[in-house]
């Protein structure tokens, strides 16, 4: 069934000009829309945090960092729900797409960095299950 131009060109006018109050009472009144909180010396993330609602249109958001083993950031905002105006809370879950990818990357930099894994040595020489096959002469190199 075709949908009349018009009405899907309203459609999508009606919801950018939803997005933009969002937007606009964000930008206008952060404060009011922020919680949580930074330790001392971690001001410039709350305000970076804030500039991505104010300047780069966020409608919701959270952001926590541990140092030391320490949570020292912990700062959510807007909305969860950008259509219900549901306020974005402490614990609202969100889904997450290829965080992994630069956990994955890092994890054999920092085993490198610390000499437990060489990235031209052969991956027998930490699995010597591997070299079966024809695959004895593939390094770590090869992997990443």
């Amino acid at each position: 069934m075709a949908q009349n131009p018009t009405f899907i060109q309203f459609l999508l006018l009606l919801s950018l000009l939803y997005q933009y109050t969002i937007f606009y009472r964000v930008k206008k009144k952060p404060e009011k829309l922020i919680h949580g909180y930074v330790k001392s010396g971690f001001k410039e993330v709350k305000d970076a945090f804030i500039n991505n609602f104010t300047e780069r249109g966020e409608y919701g958001a959270a952001c926590a960092i541990y140092y030391k083993g320490k949570k020292v950031v912990d700062l959510w905002g807007g909305y969860k729900n950008s259509i219900t105006k549901e306020p974005w809370e402490e614990d609202t879950k969100v889904n997450v797409f290829t965080t992994t990818k630069g956990l994955a990357a890092m994890s054999p930099a920092i085993a490198h960095s610390k000499g437990w894994l060489g990235y031209n040595k052969k991956v027998l020489t930490y699995w010597p299950e591997f070299a079966q096959k024809g695959k004895e002469d593939i390094t770590i190199n090869h992997f990443l």
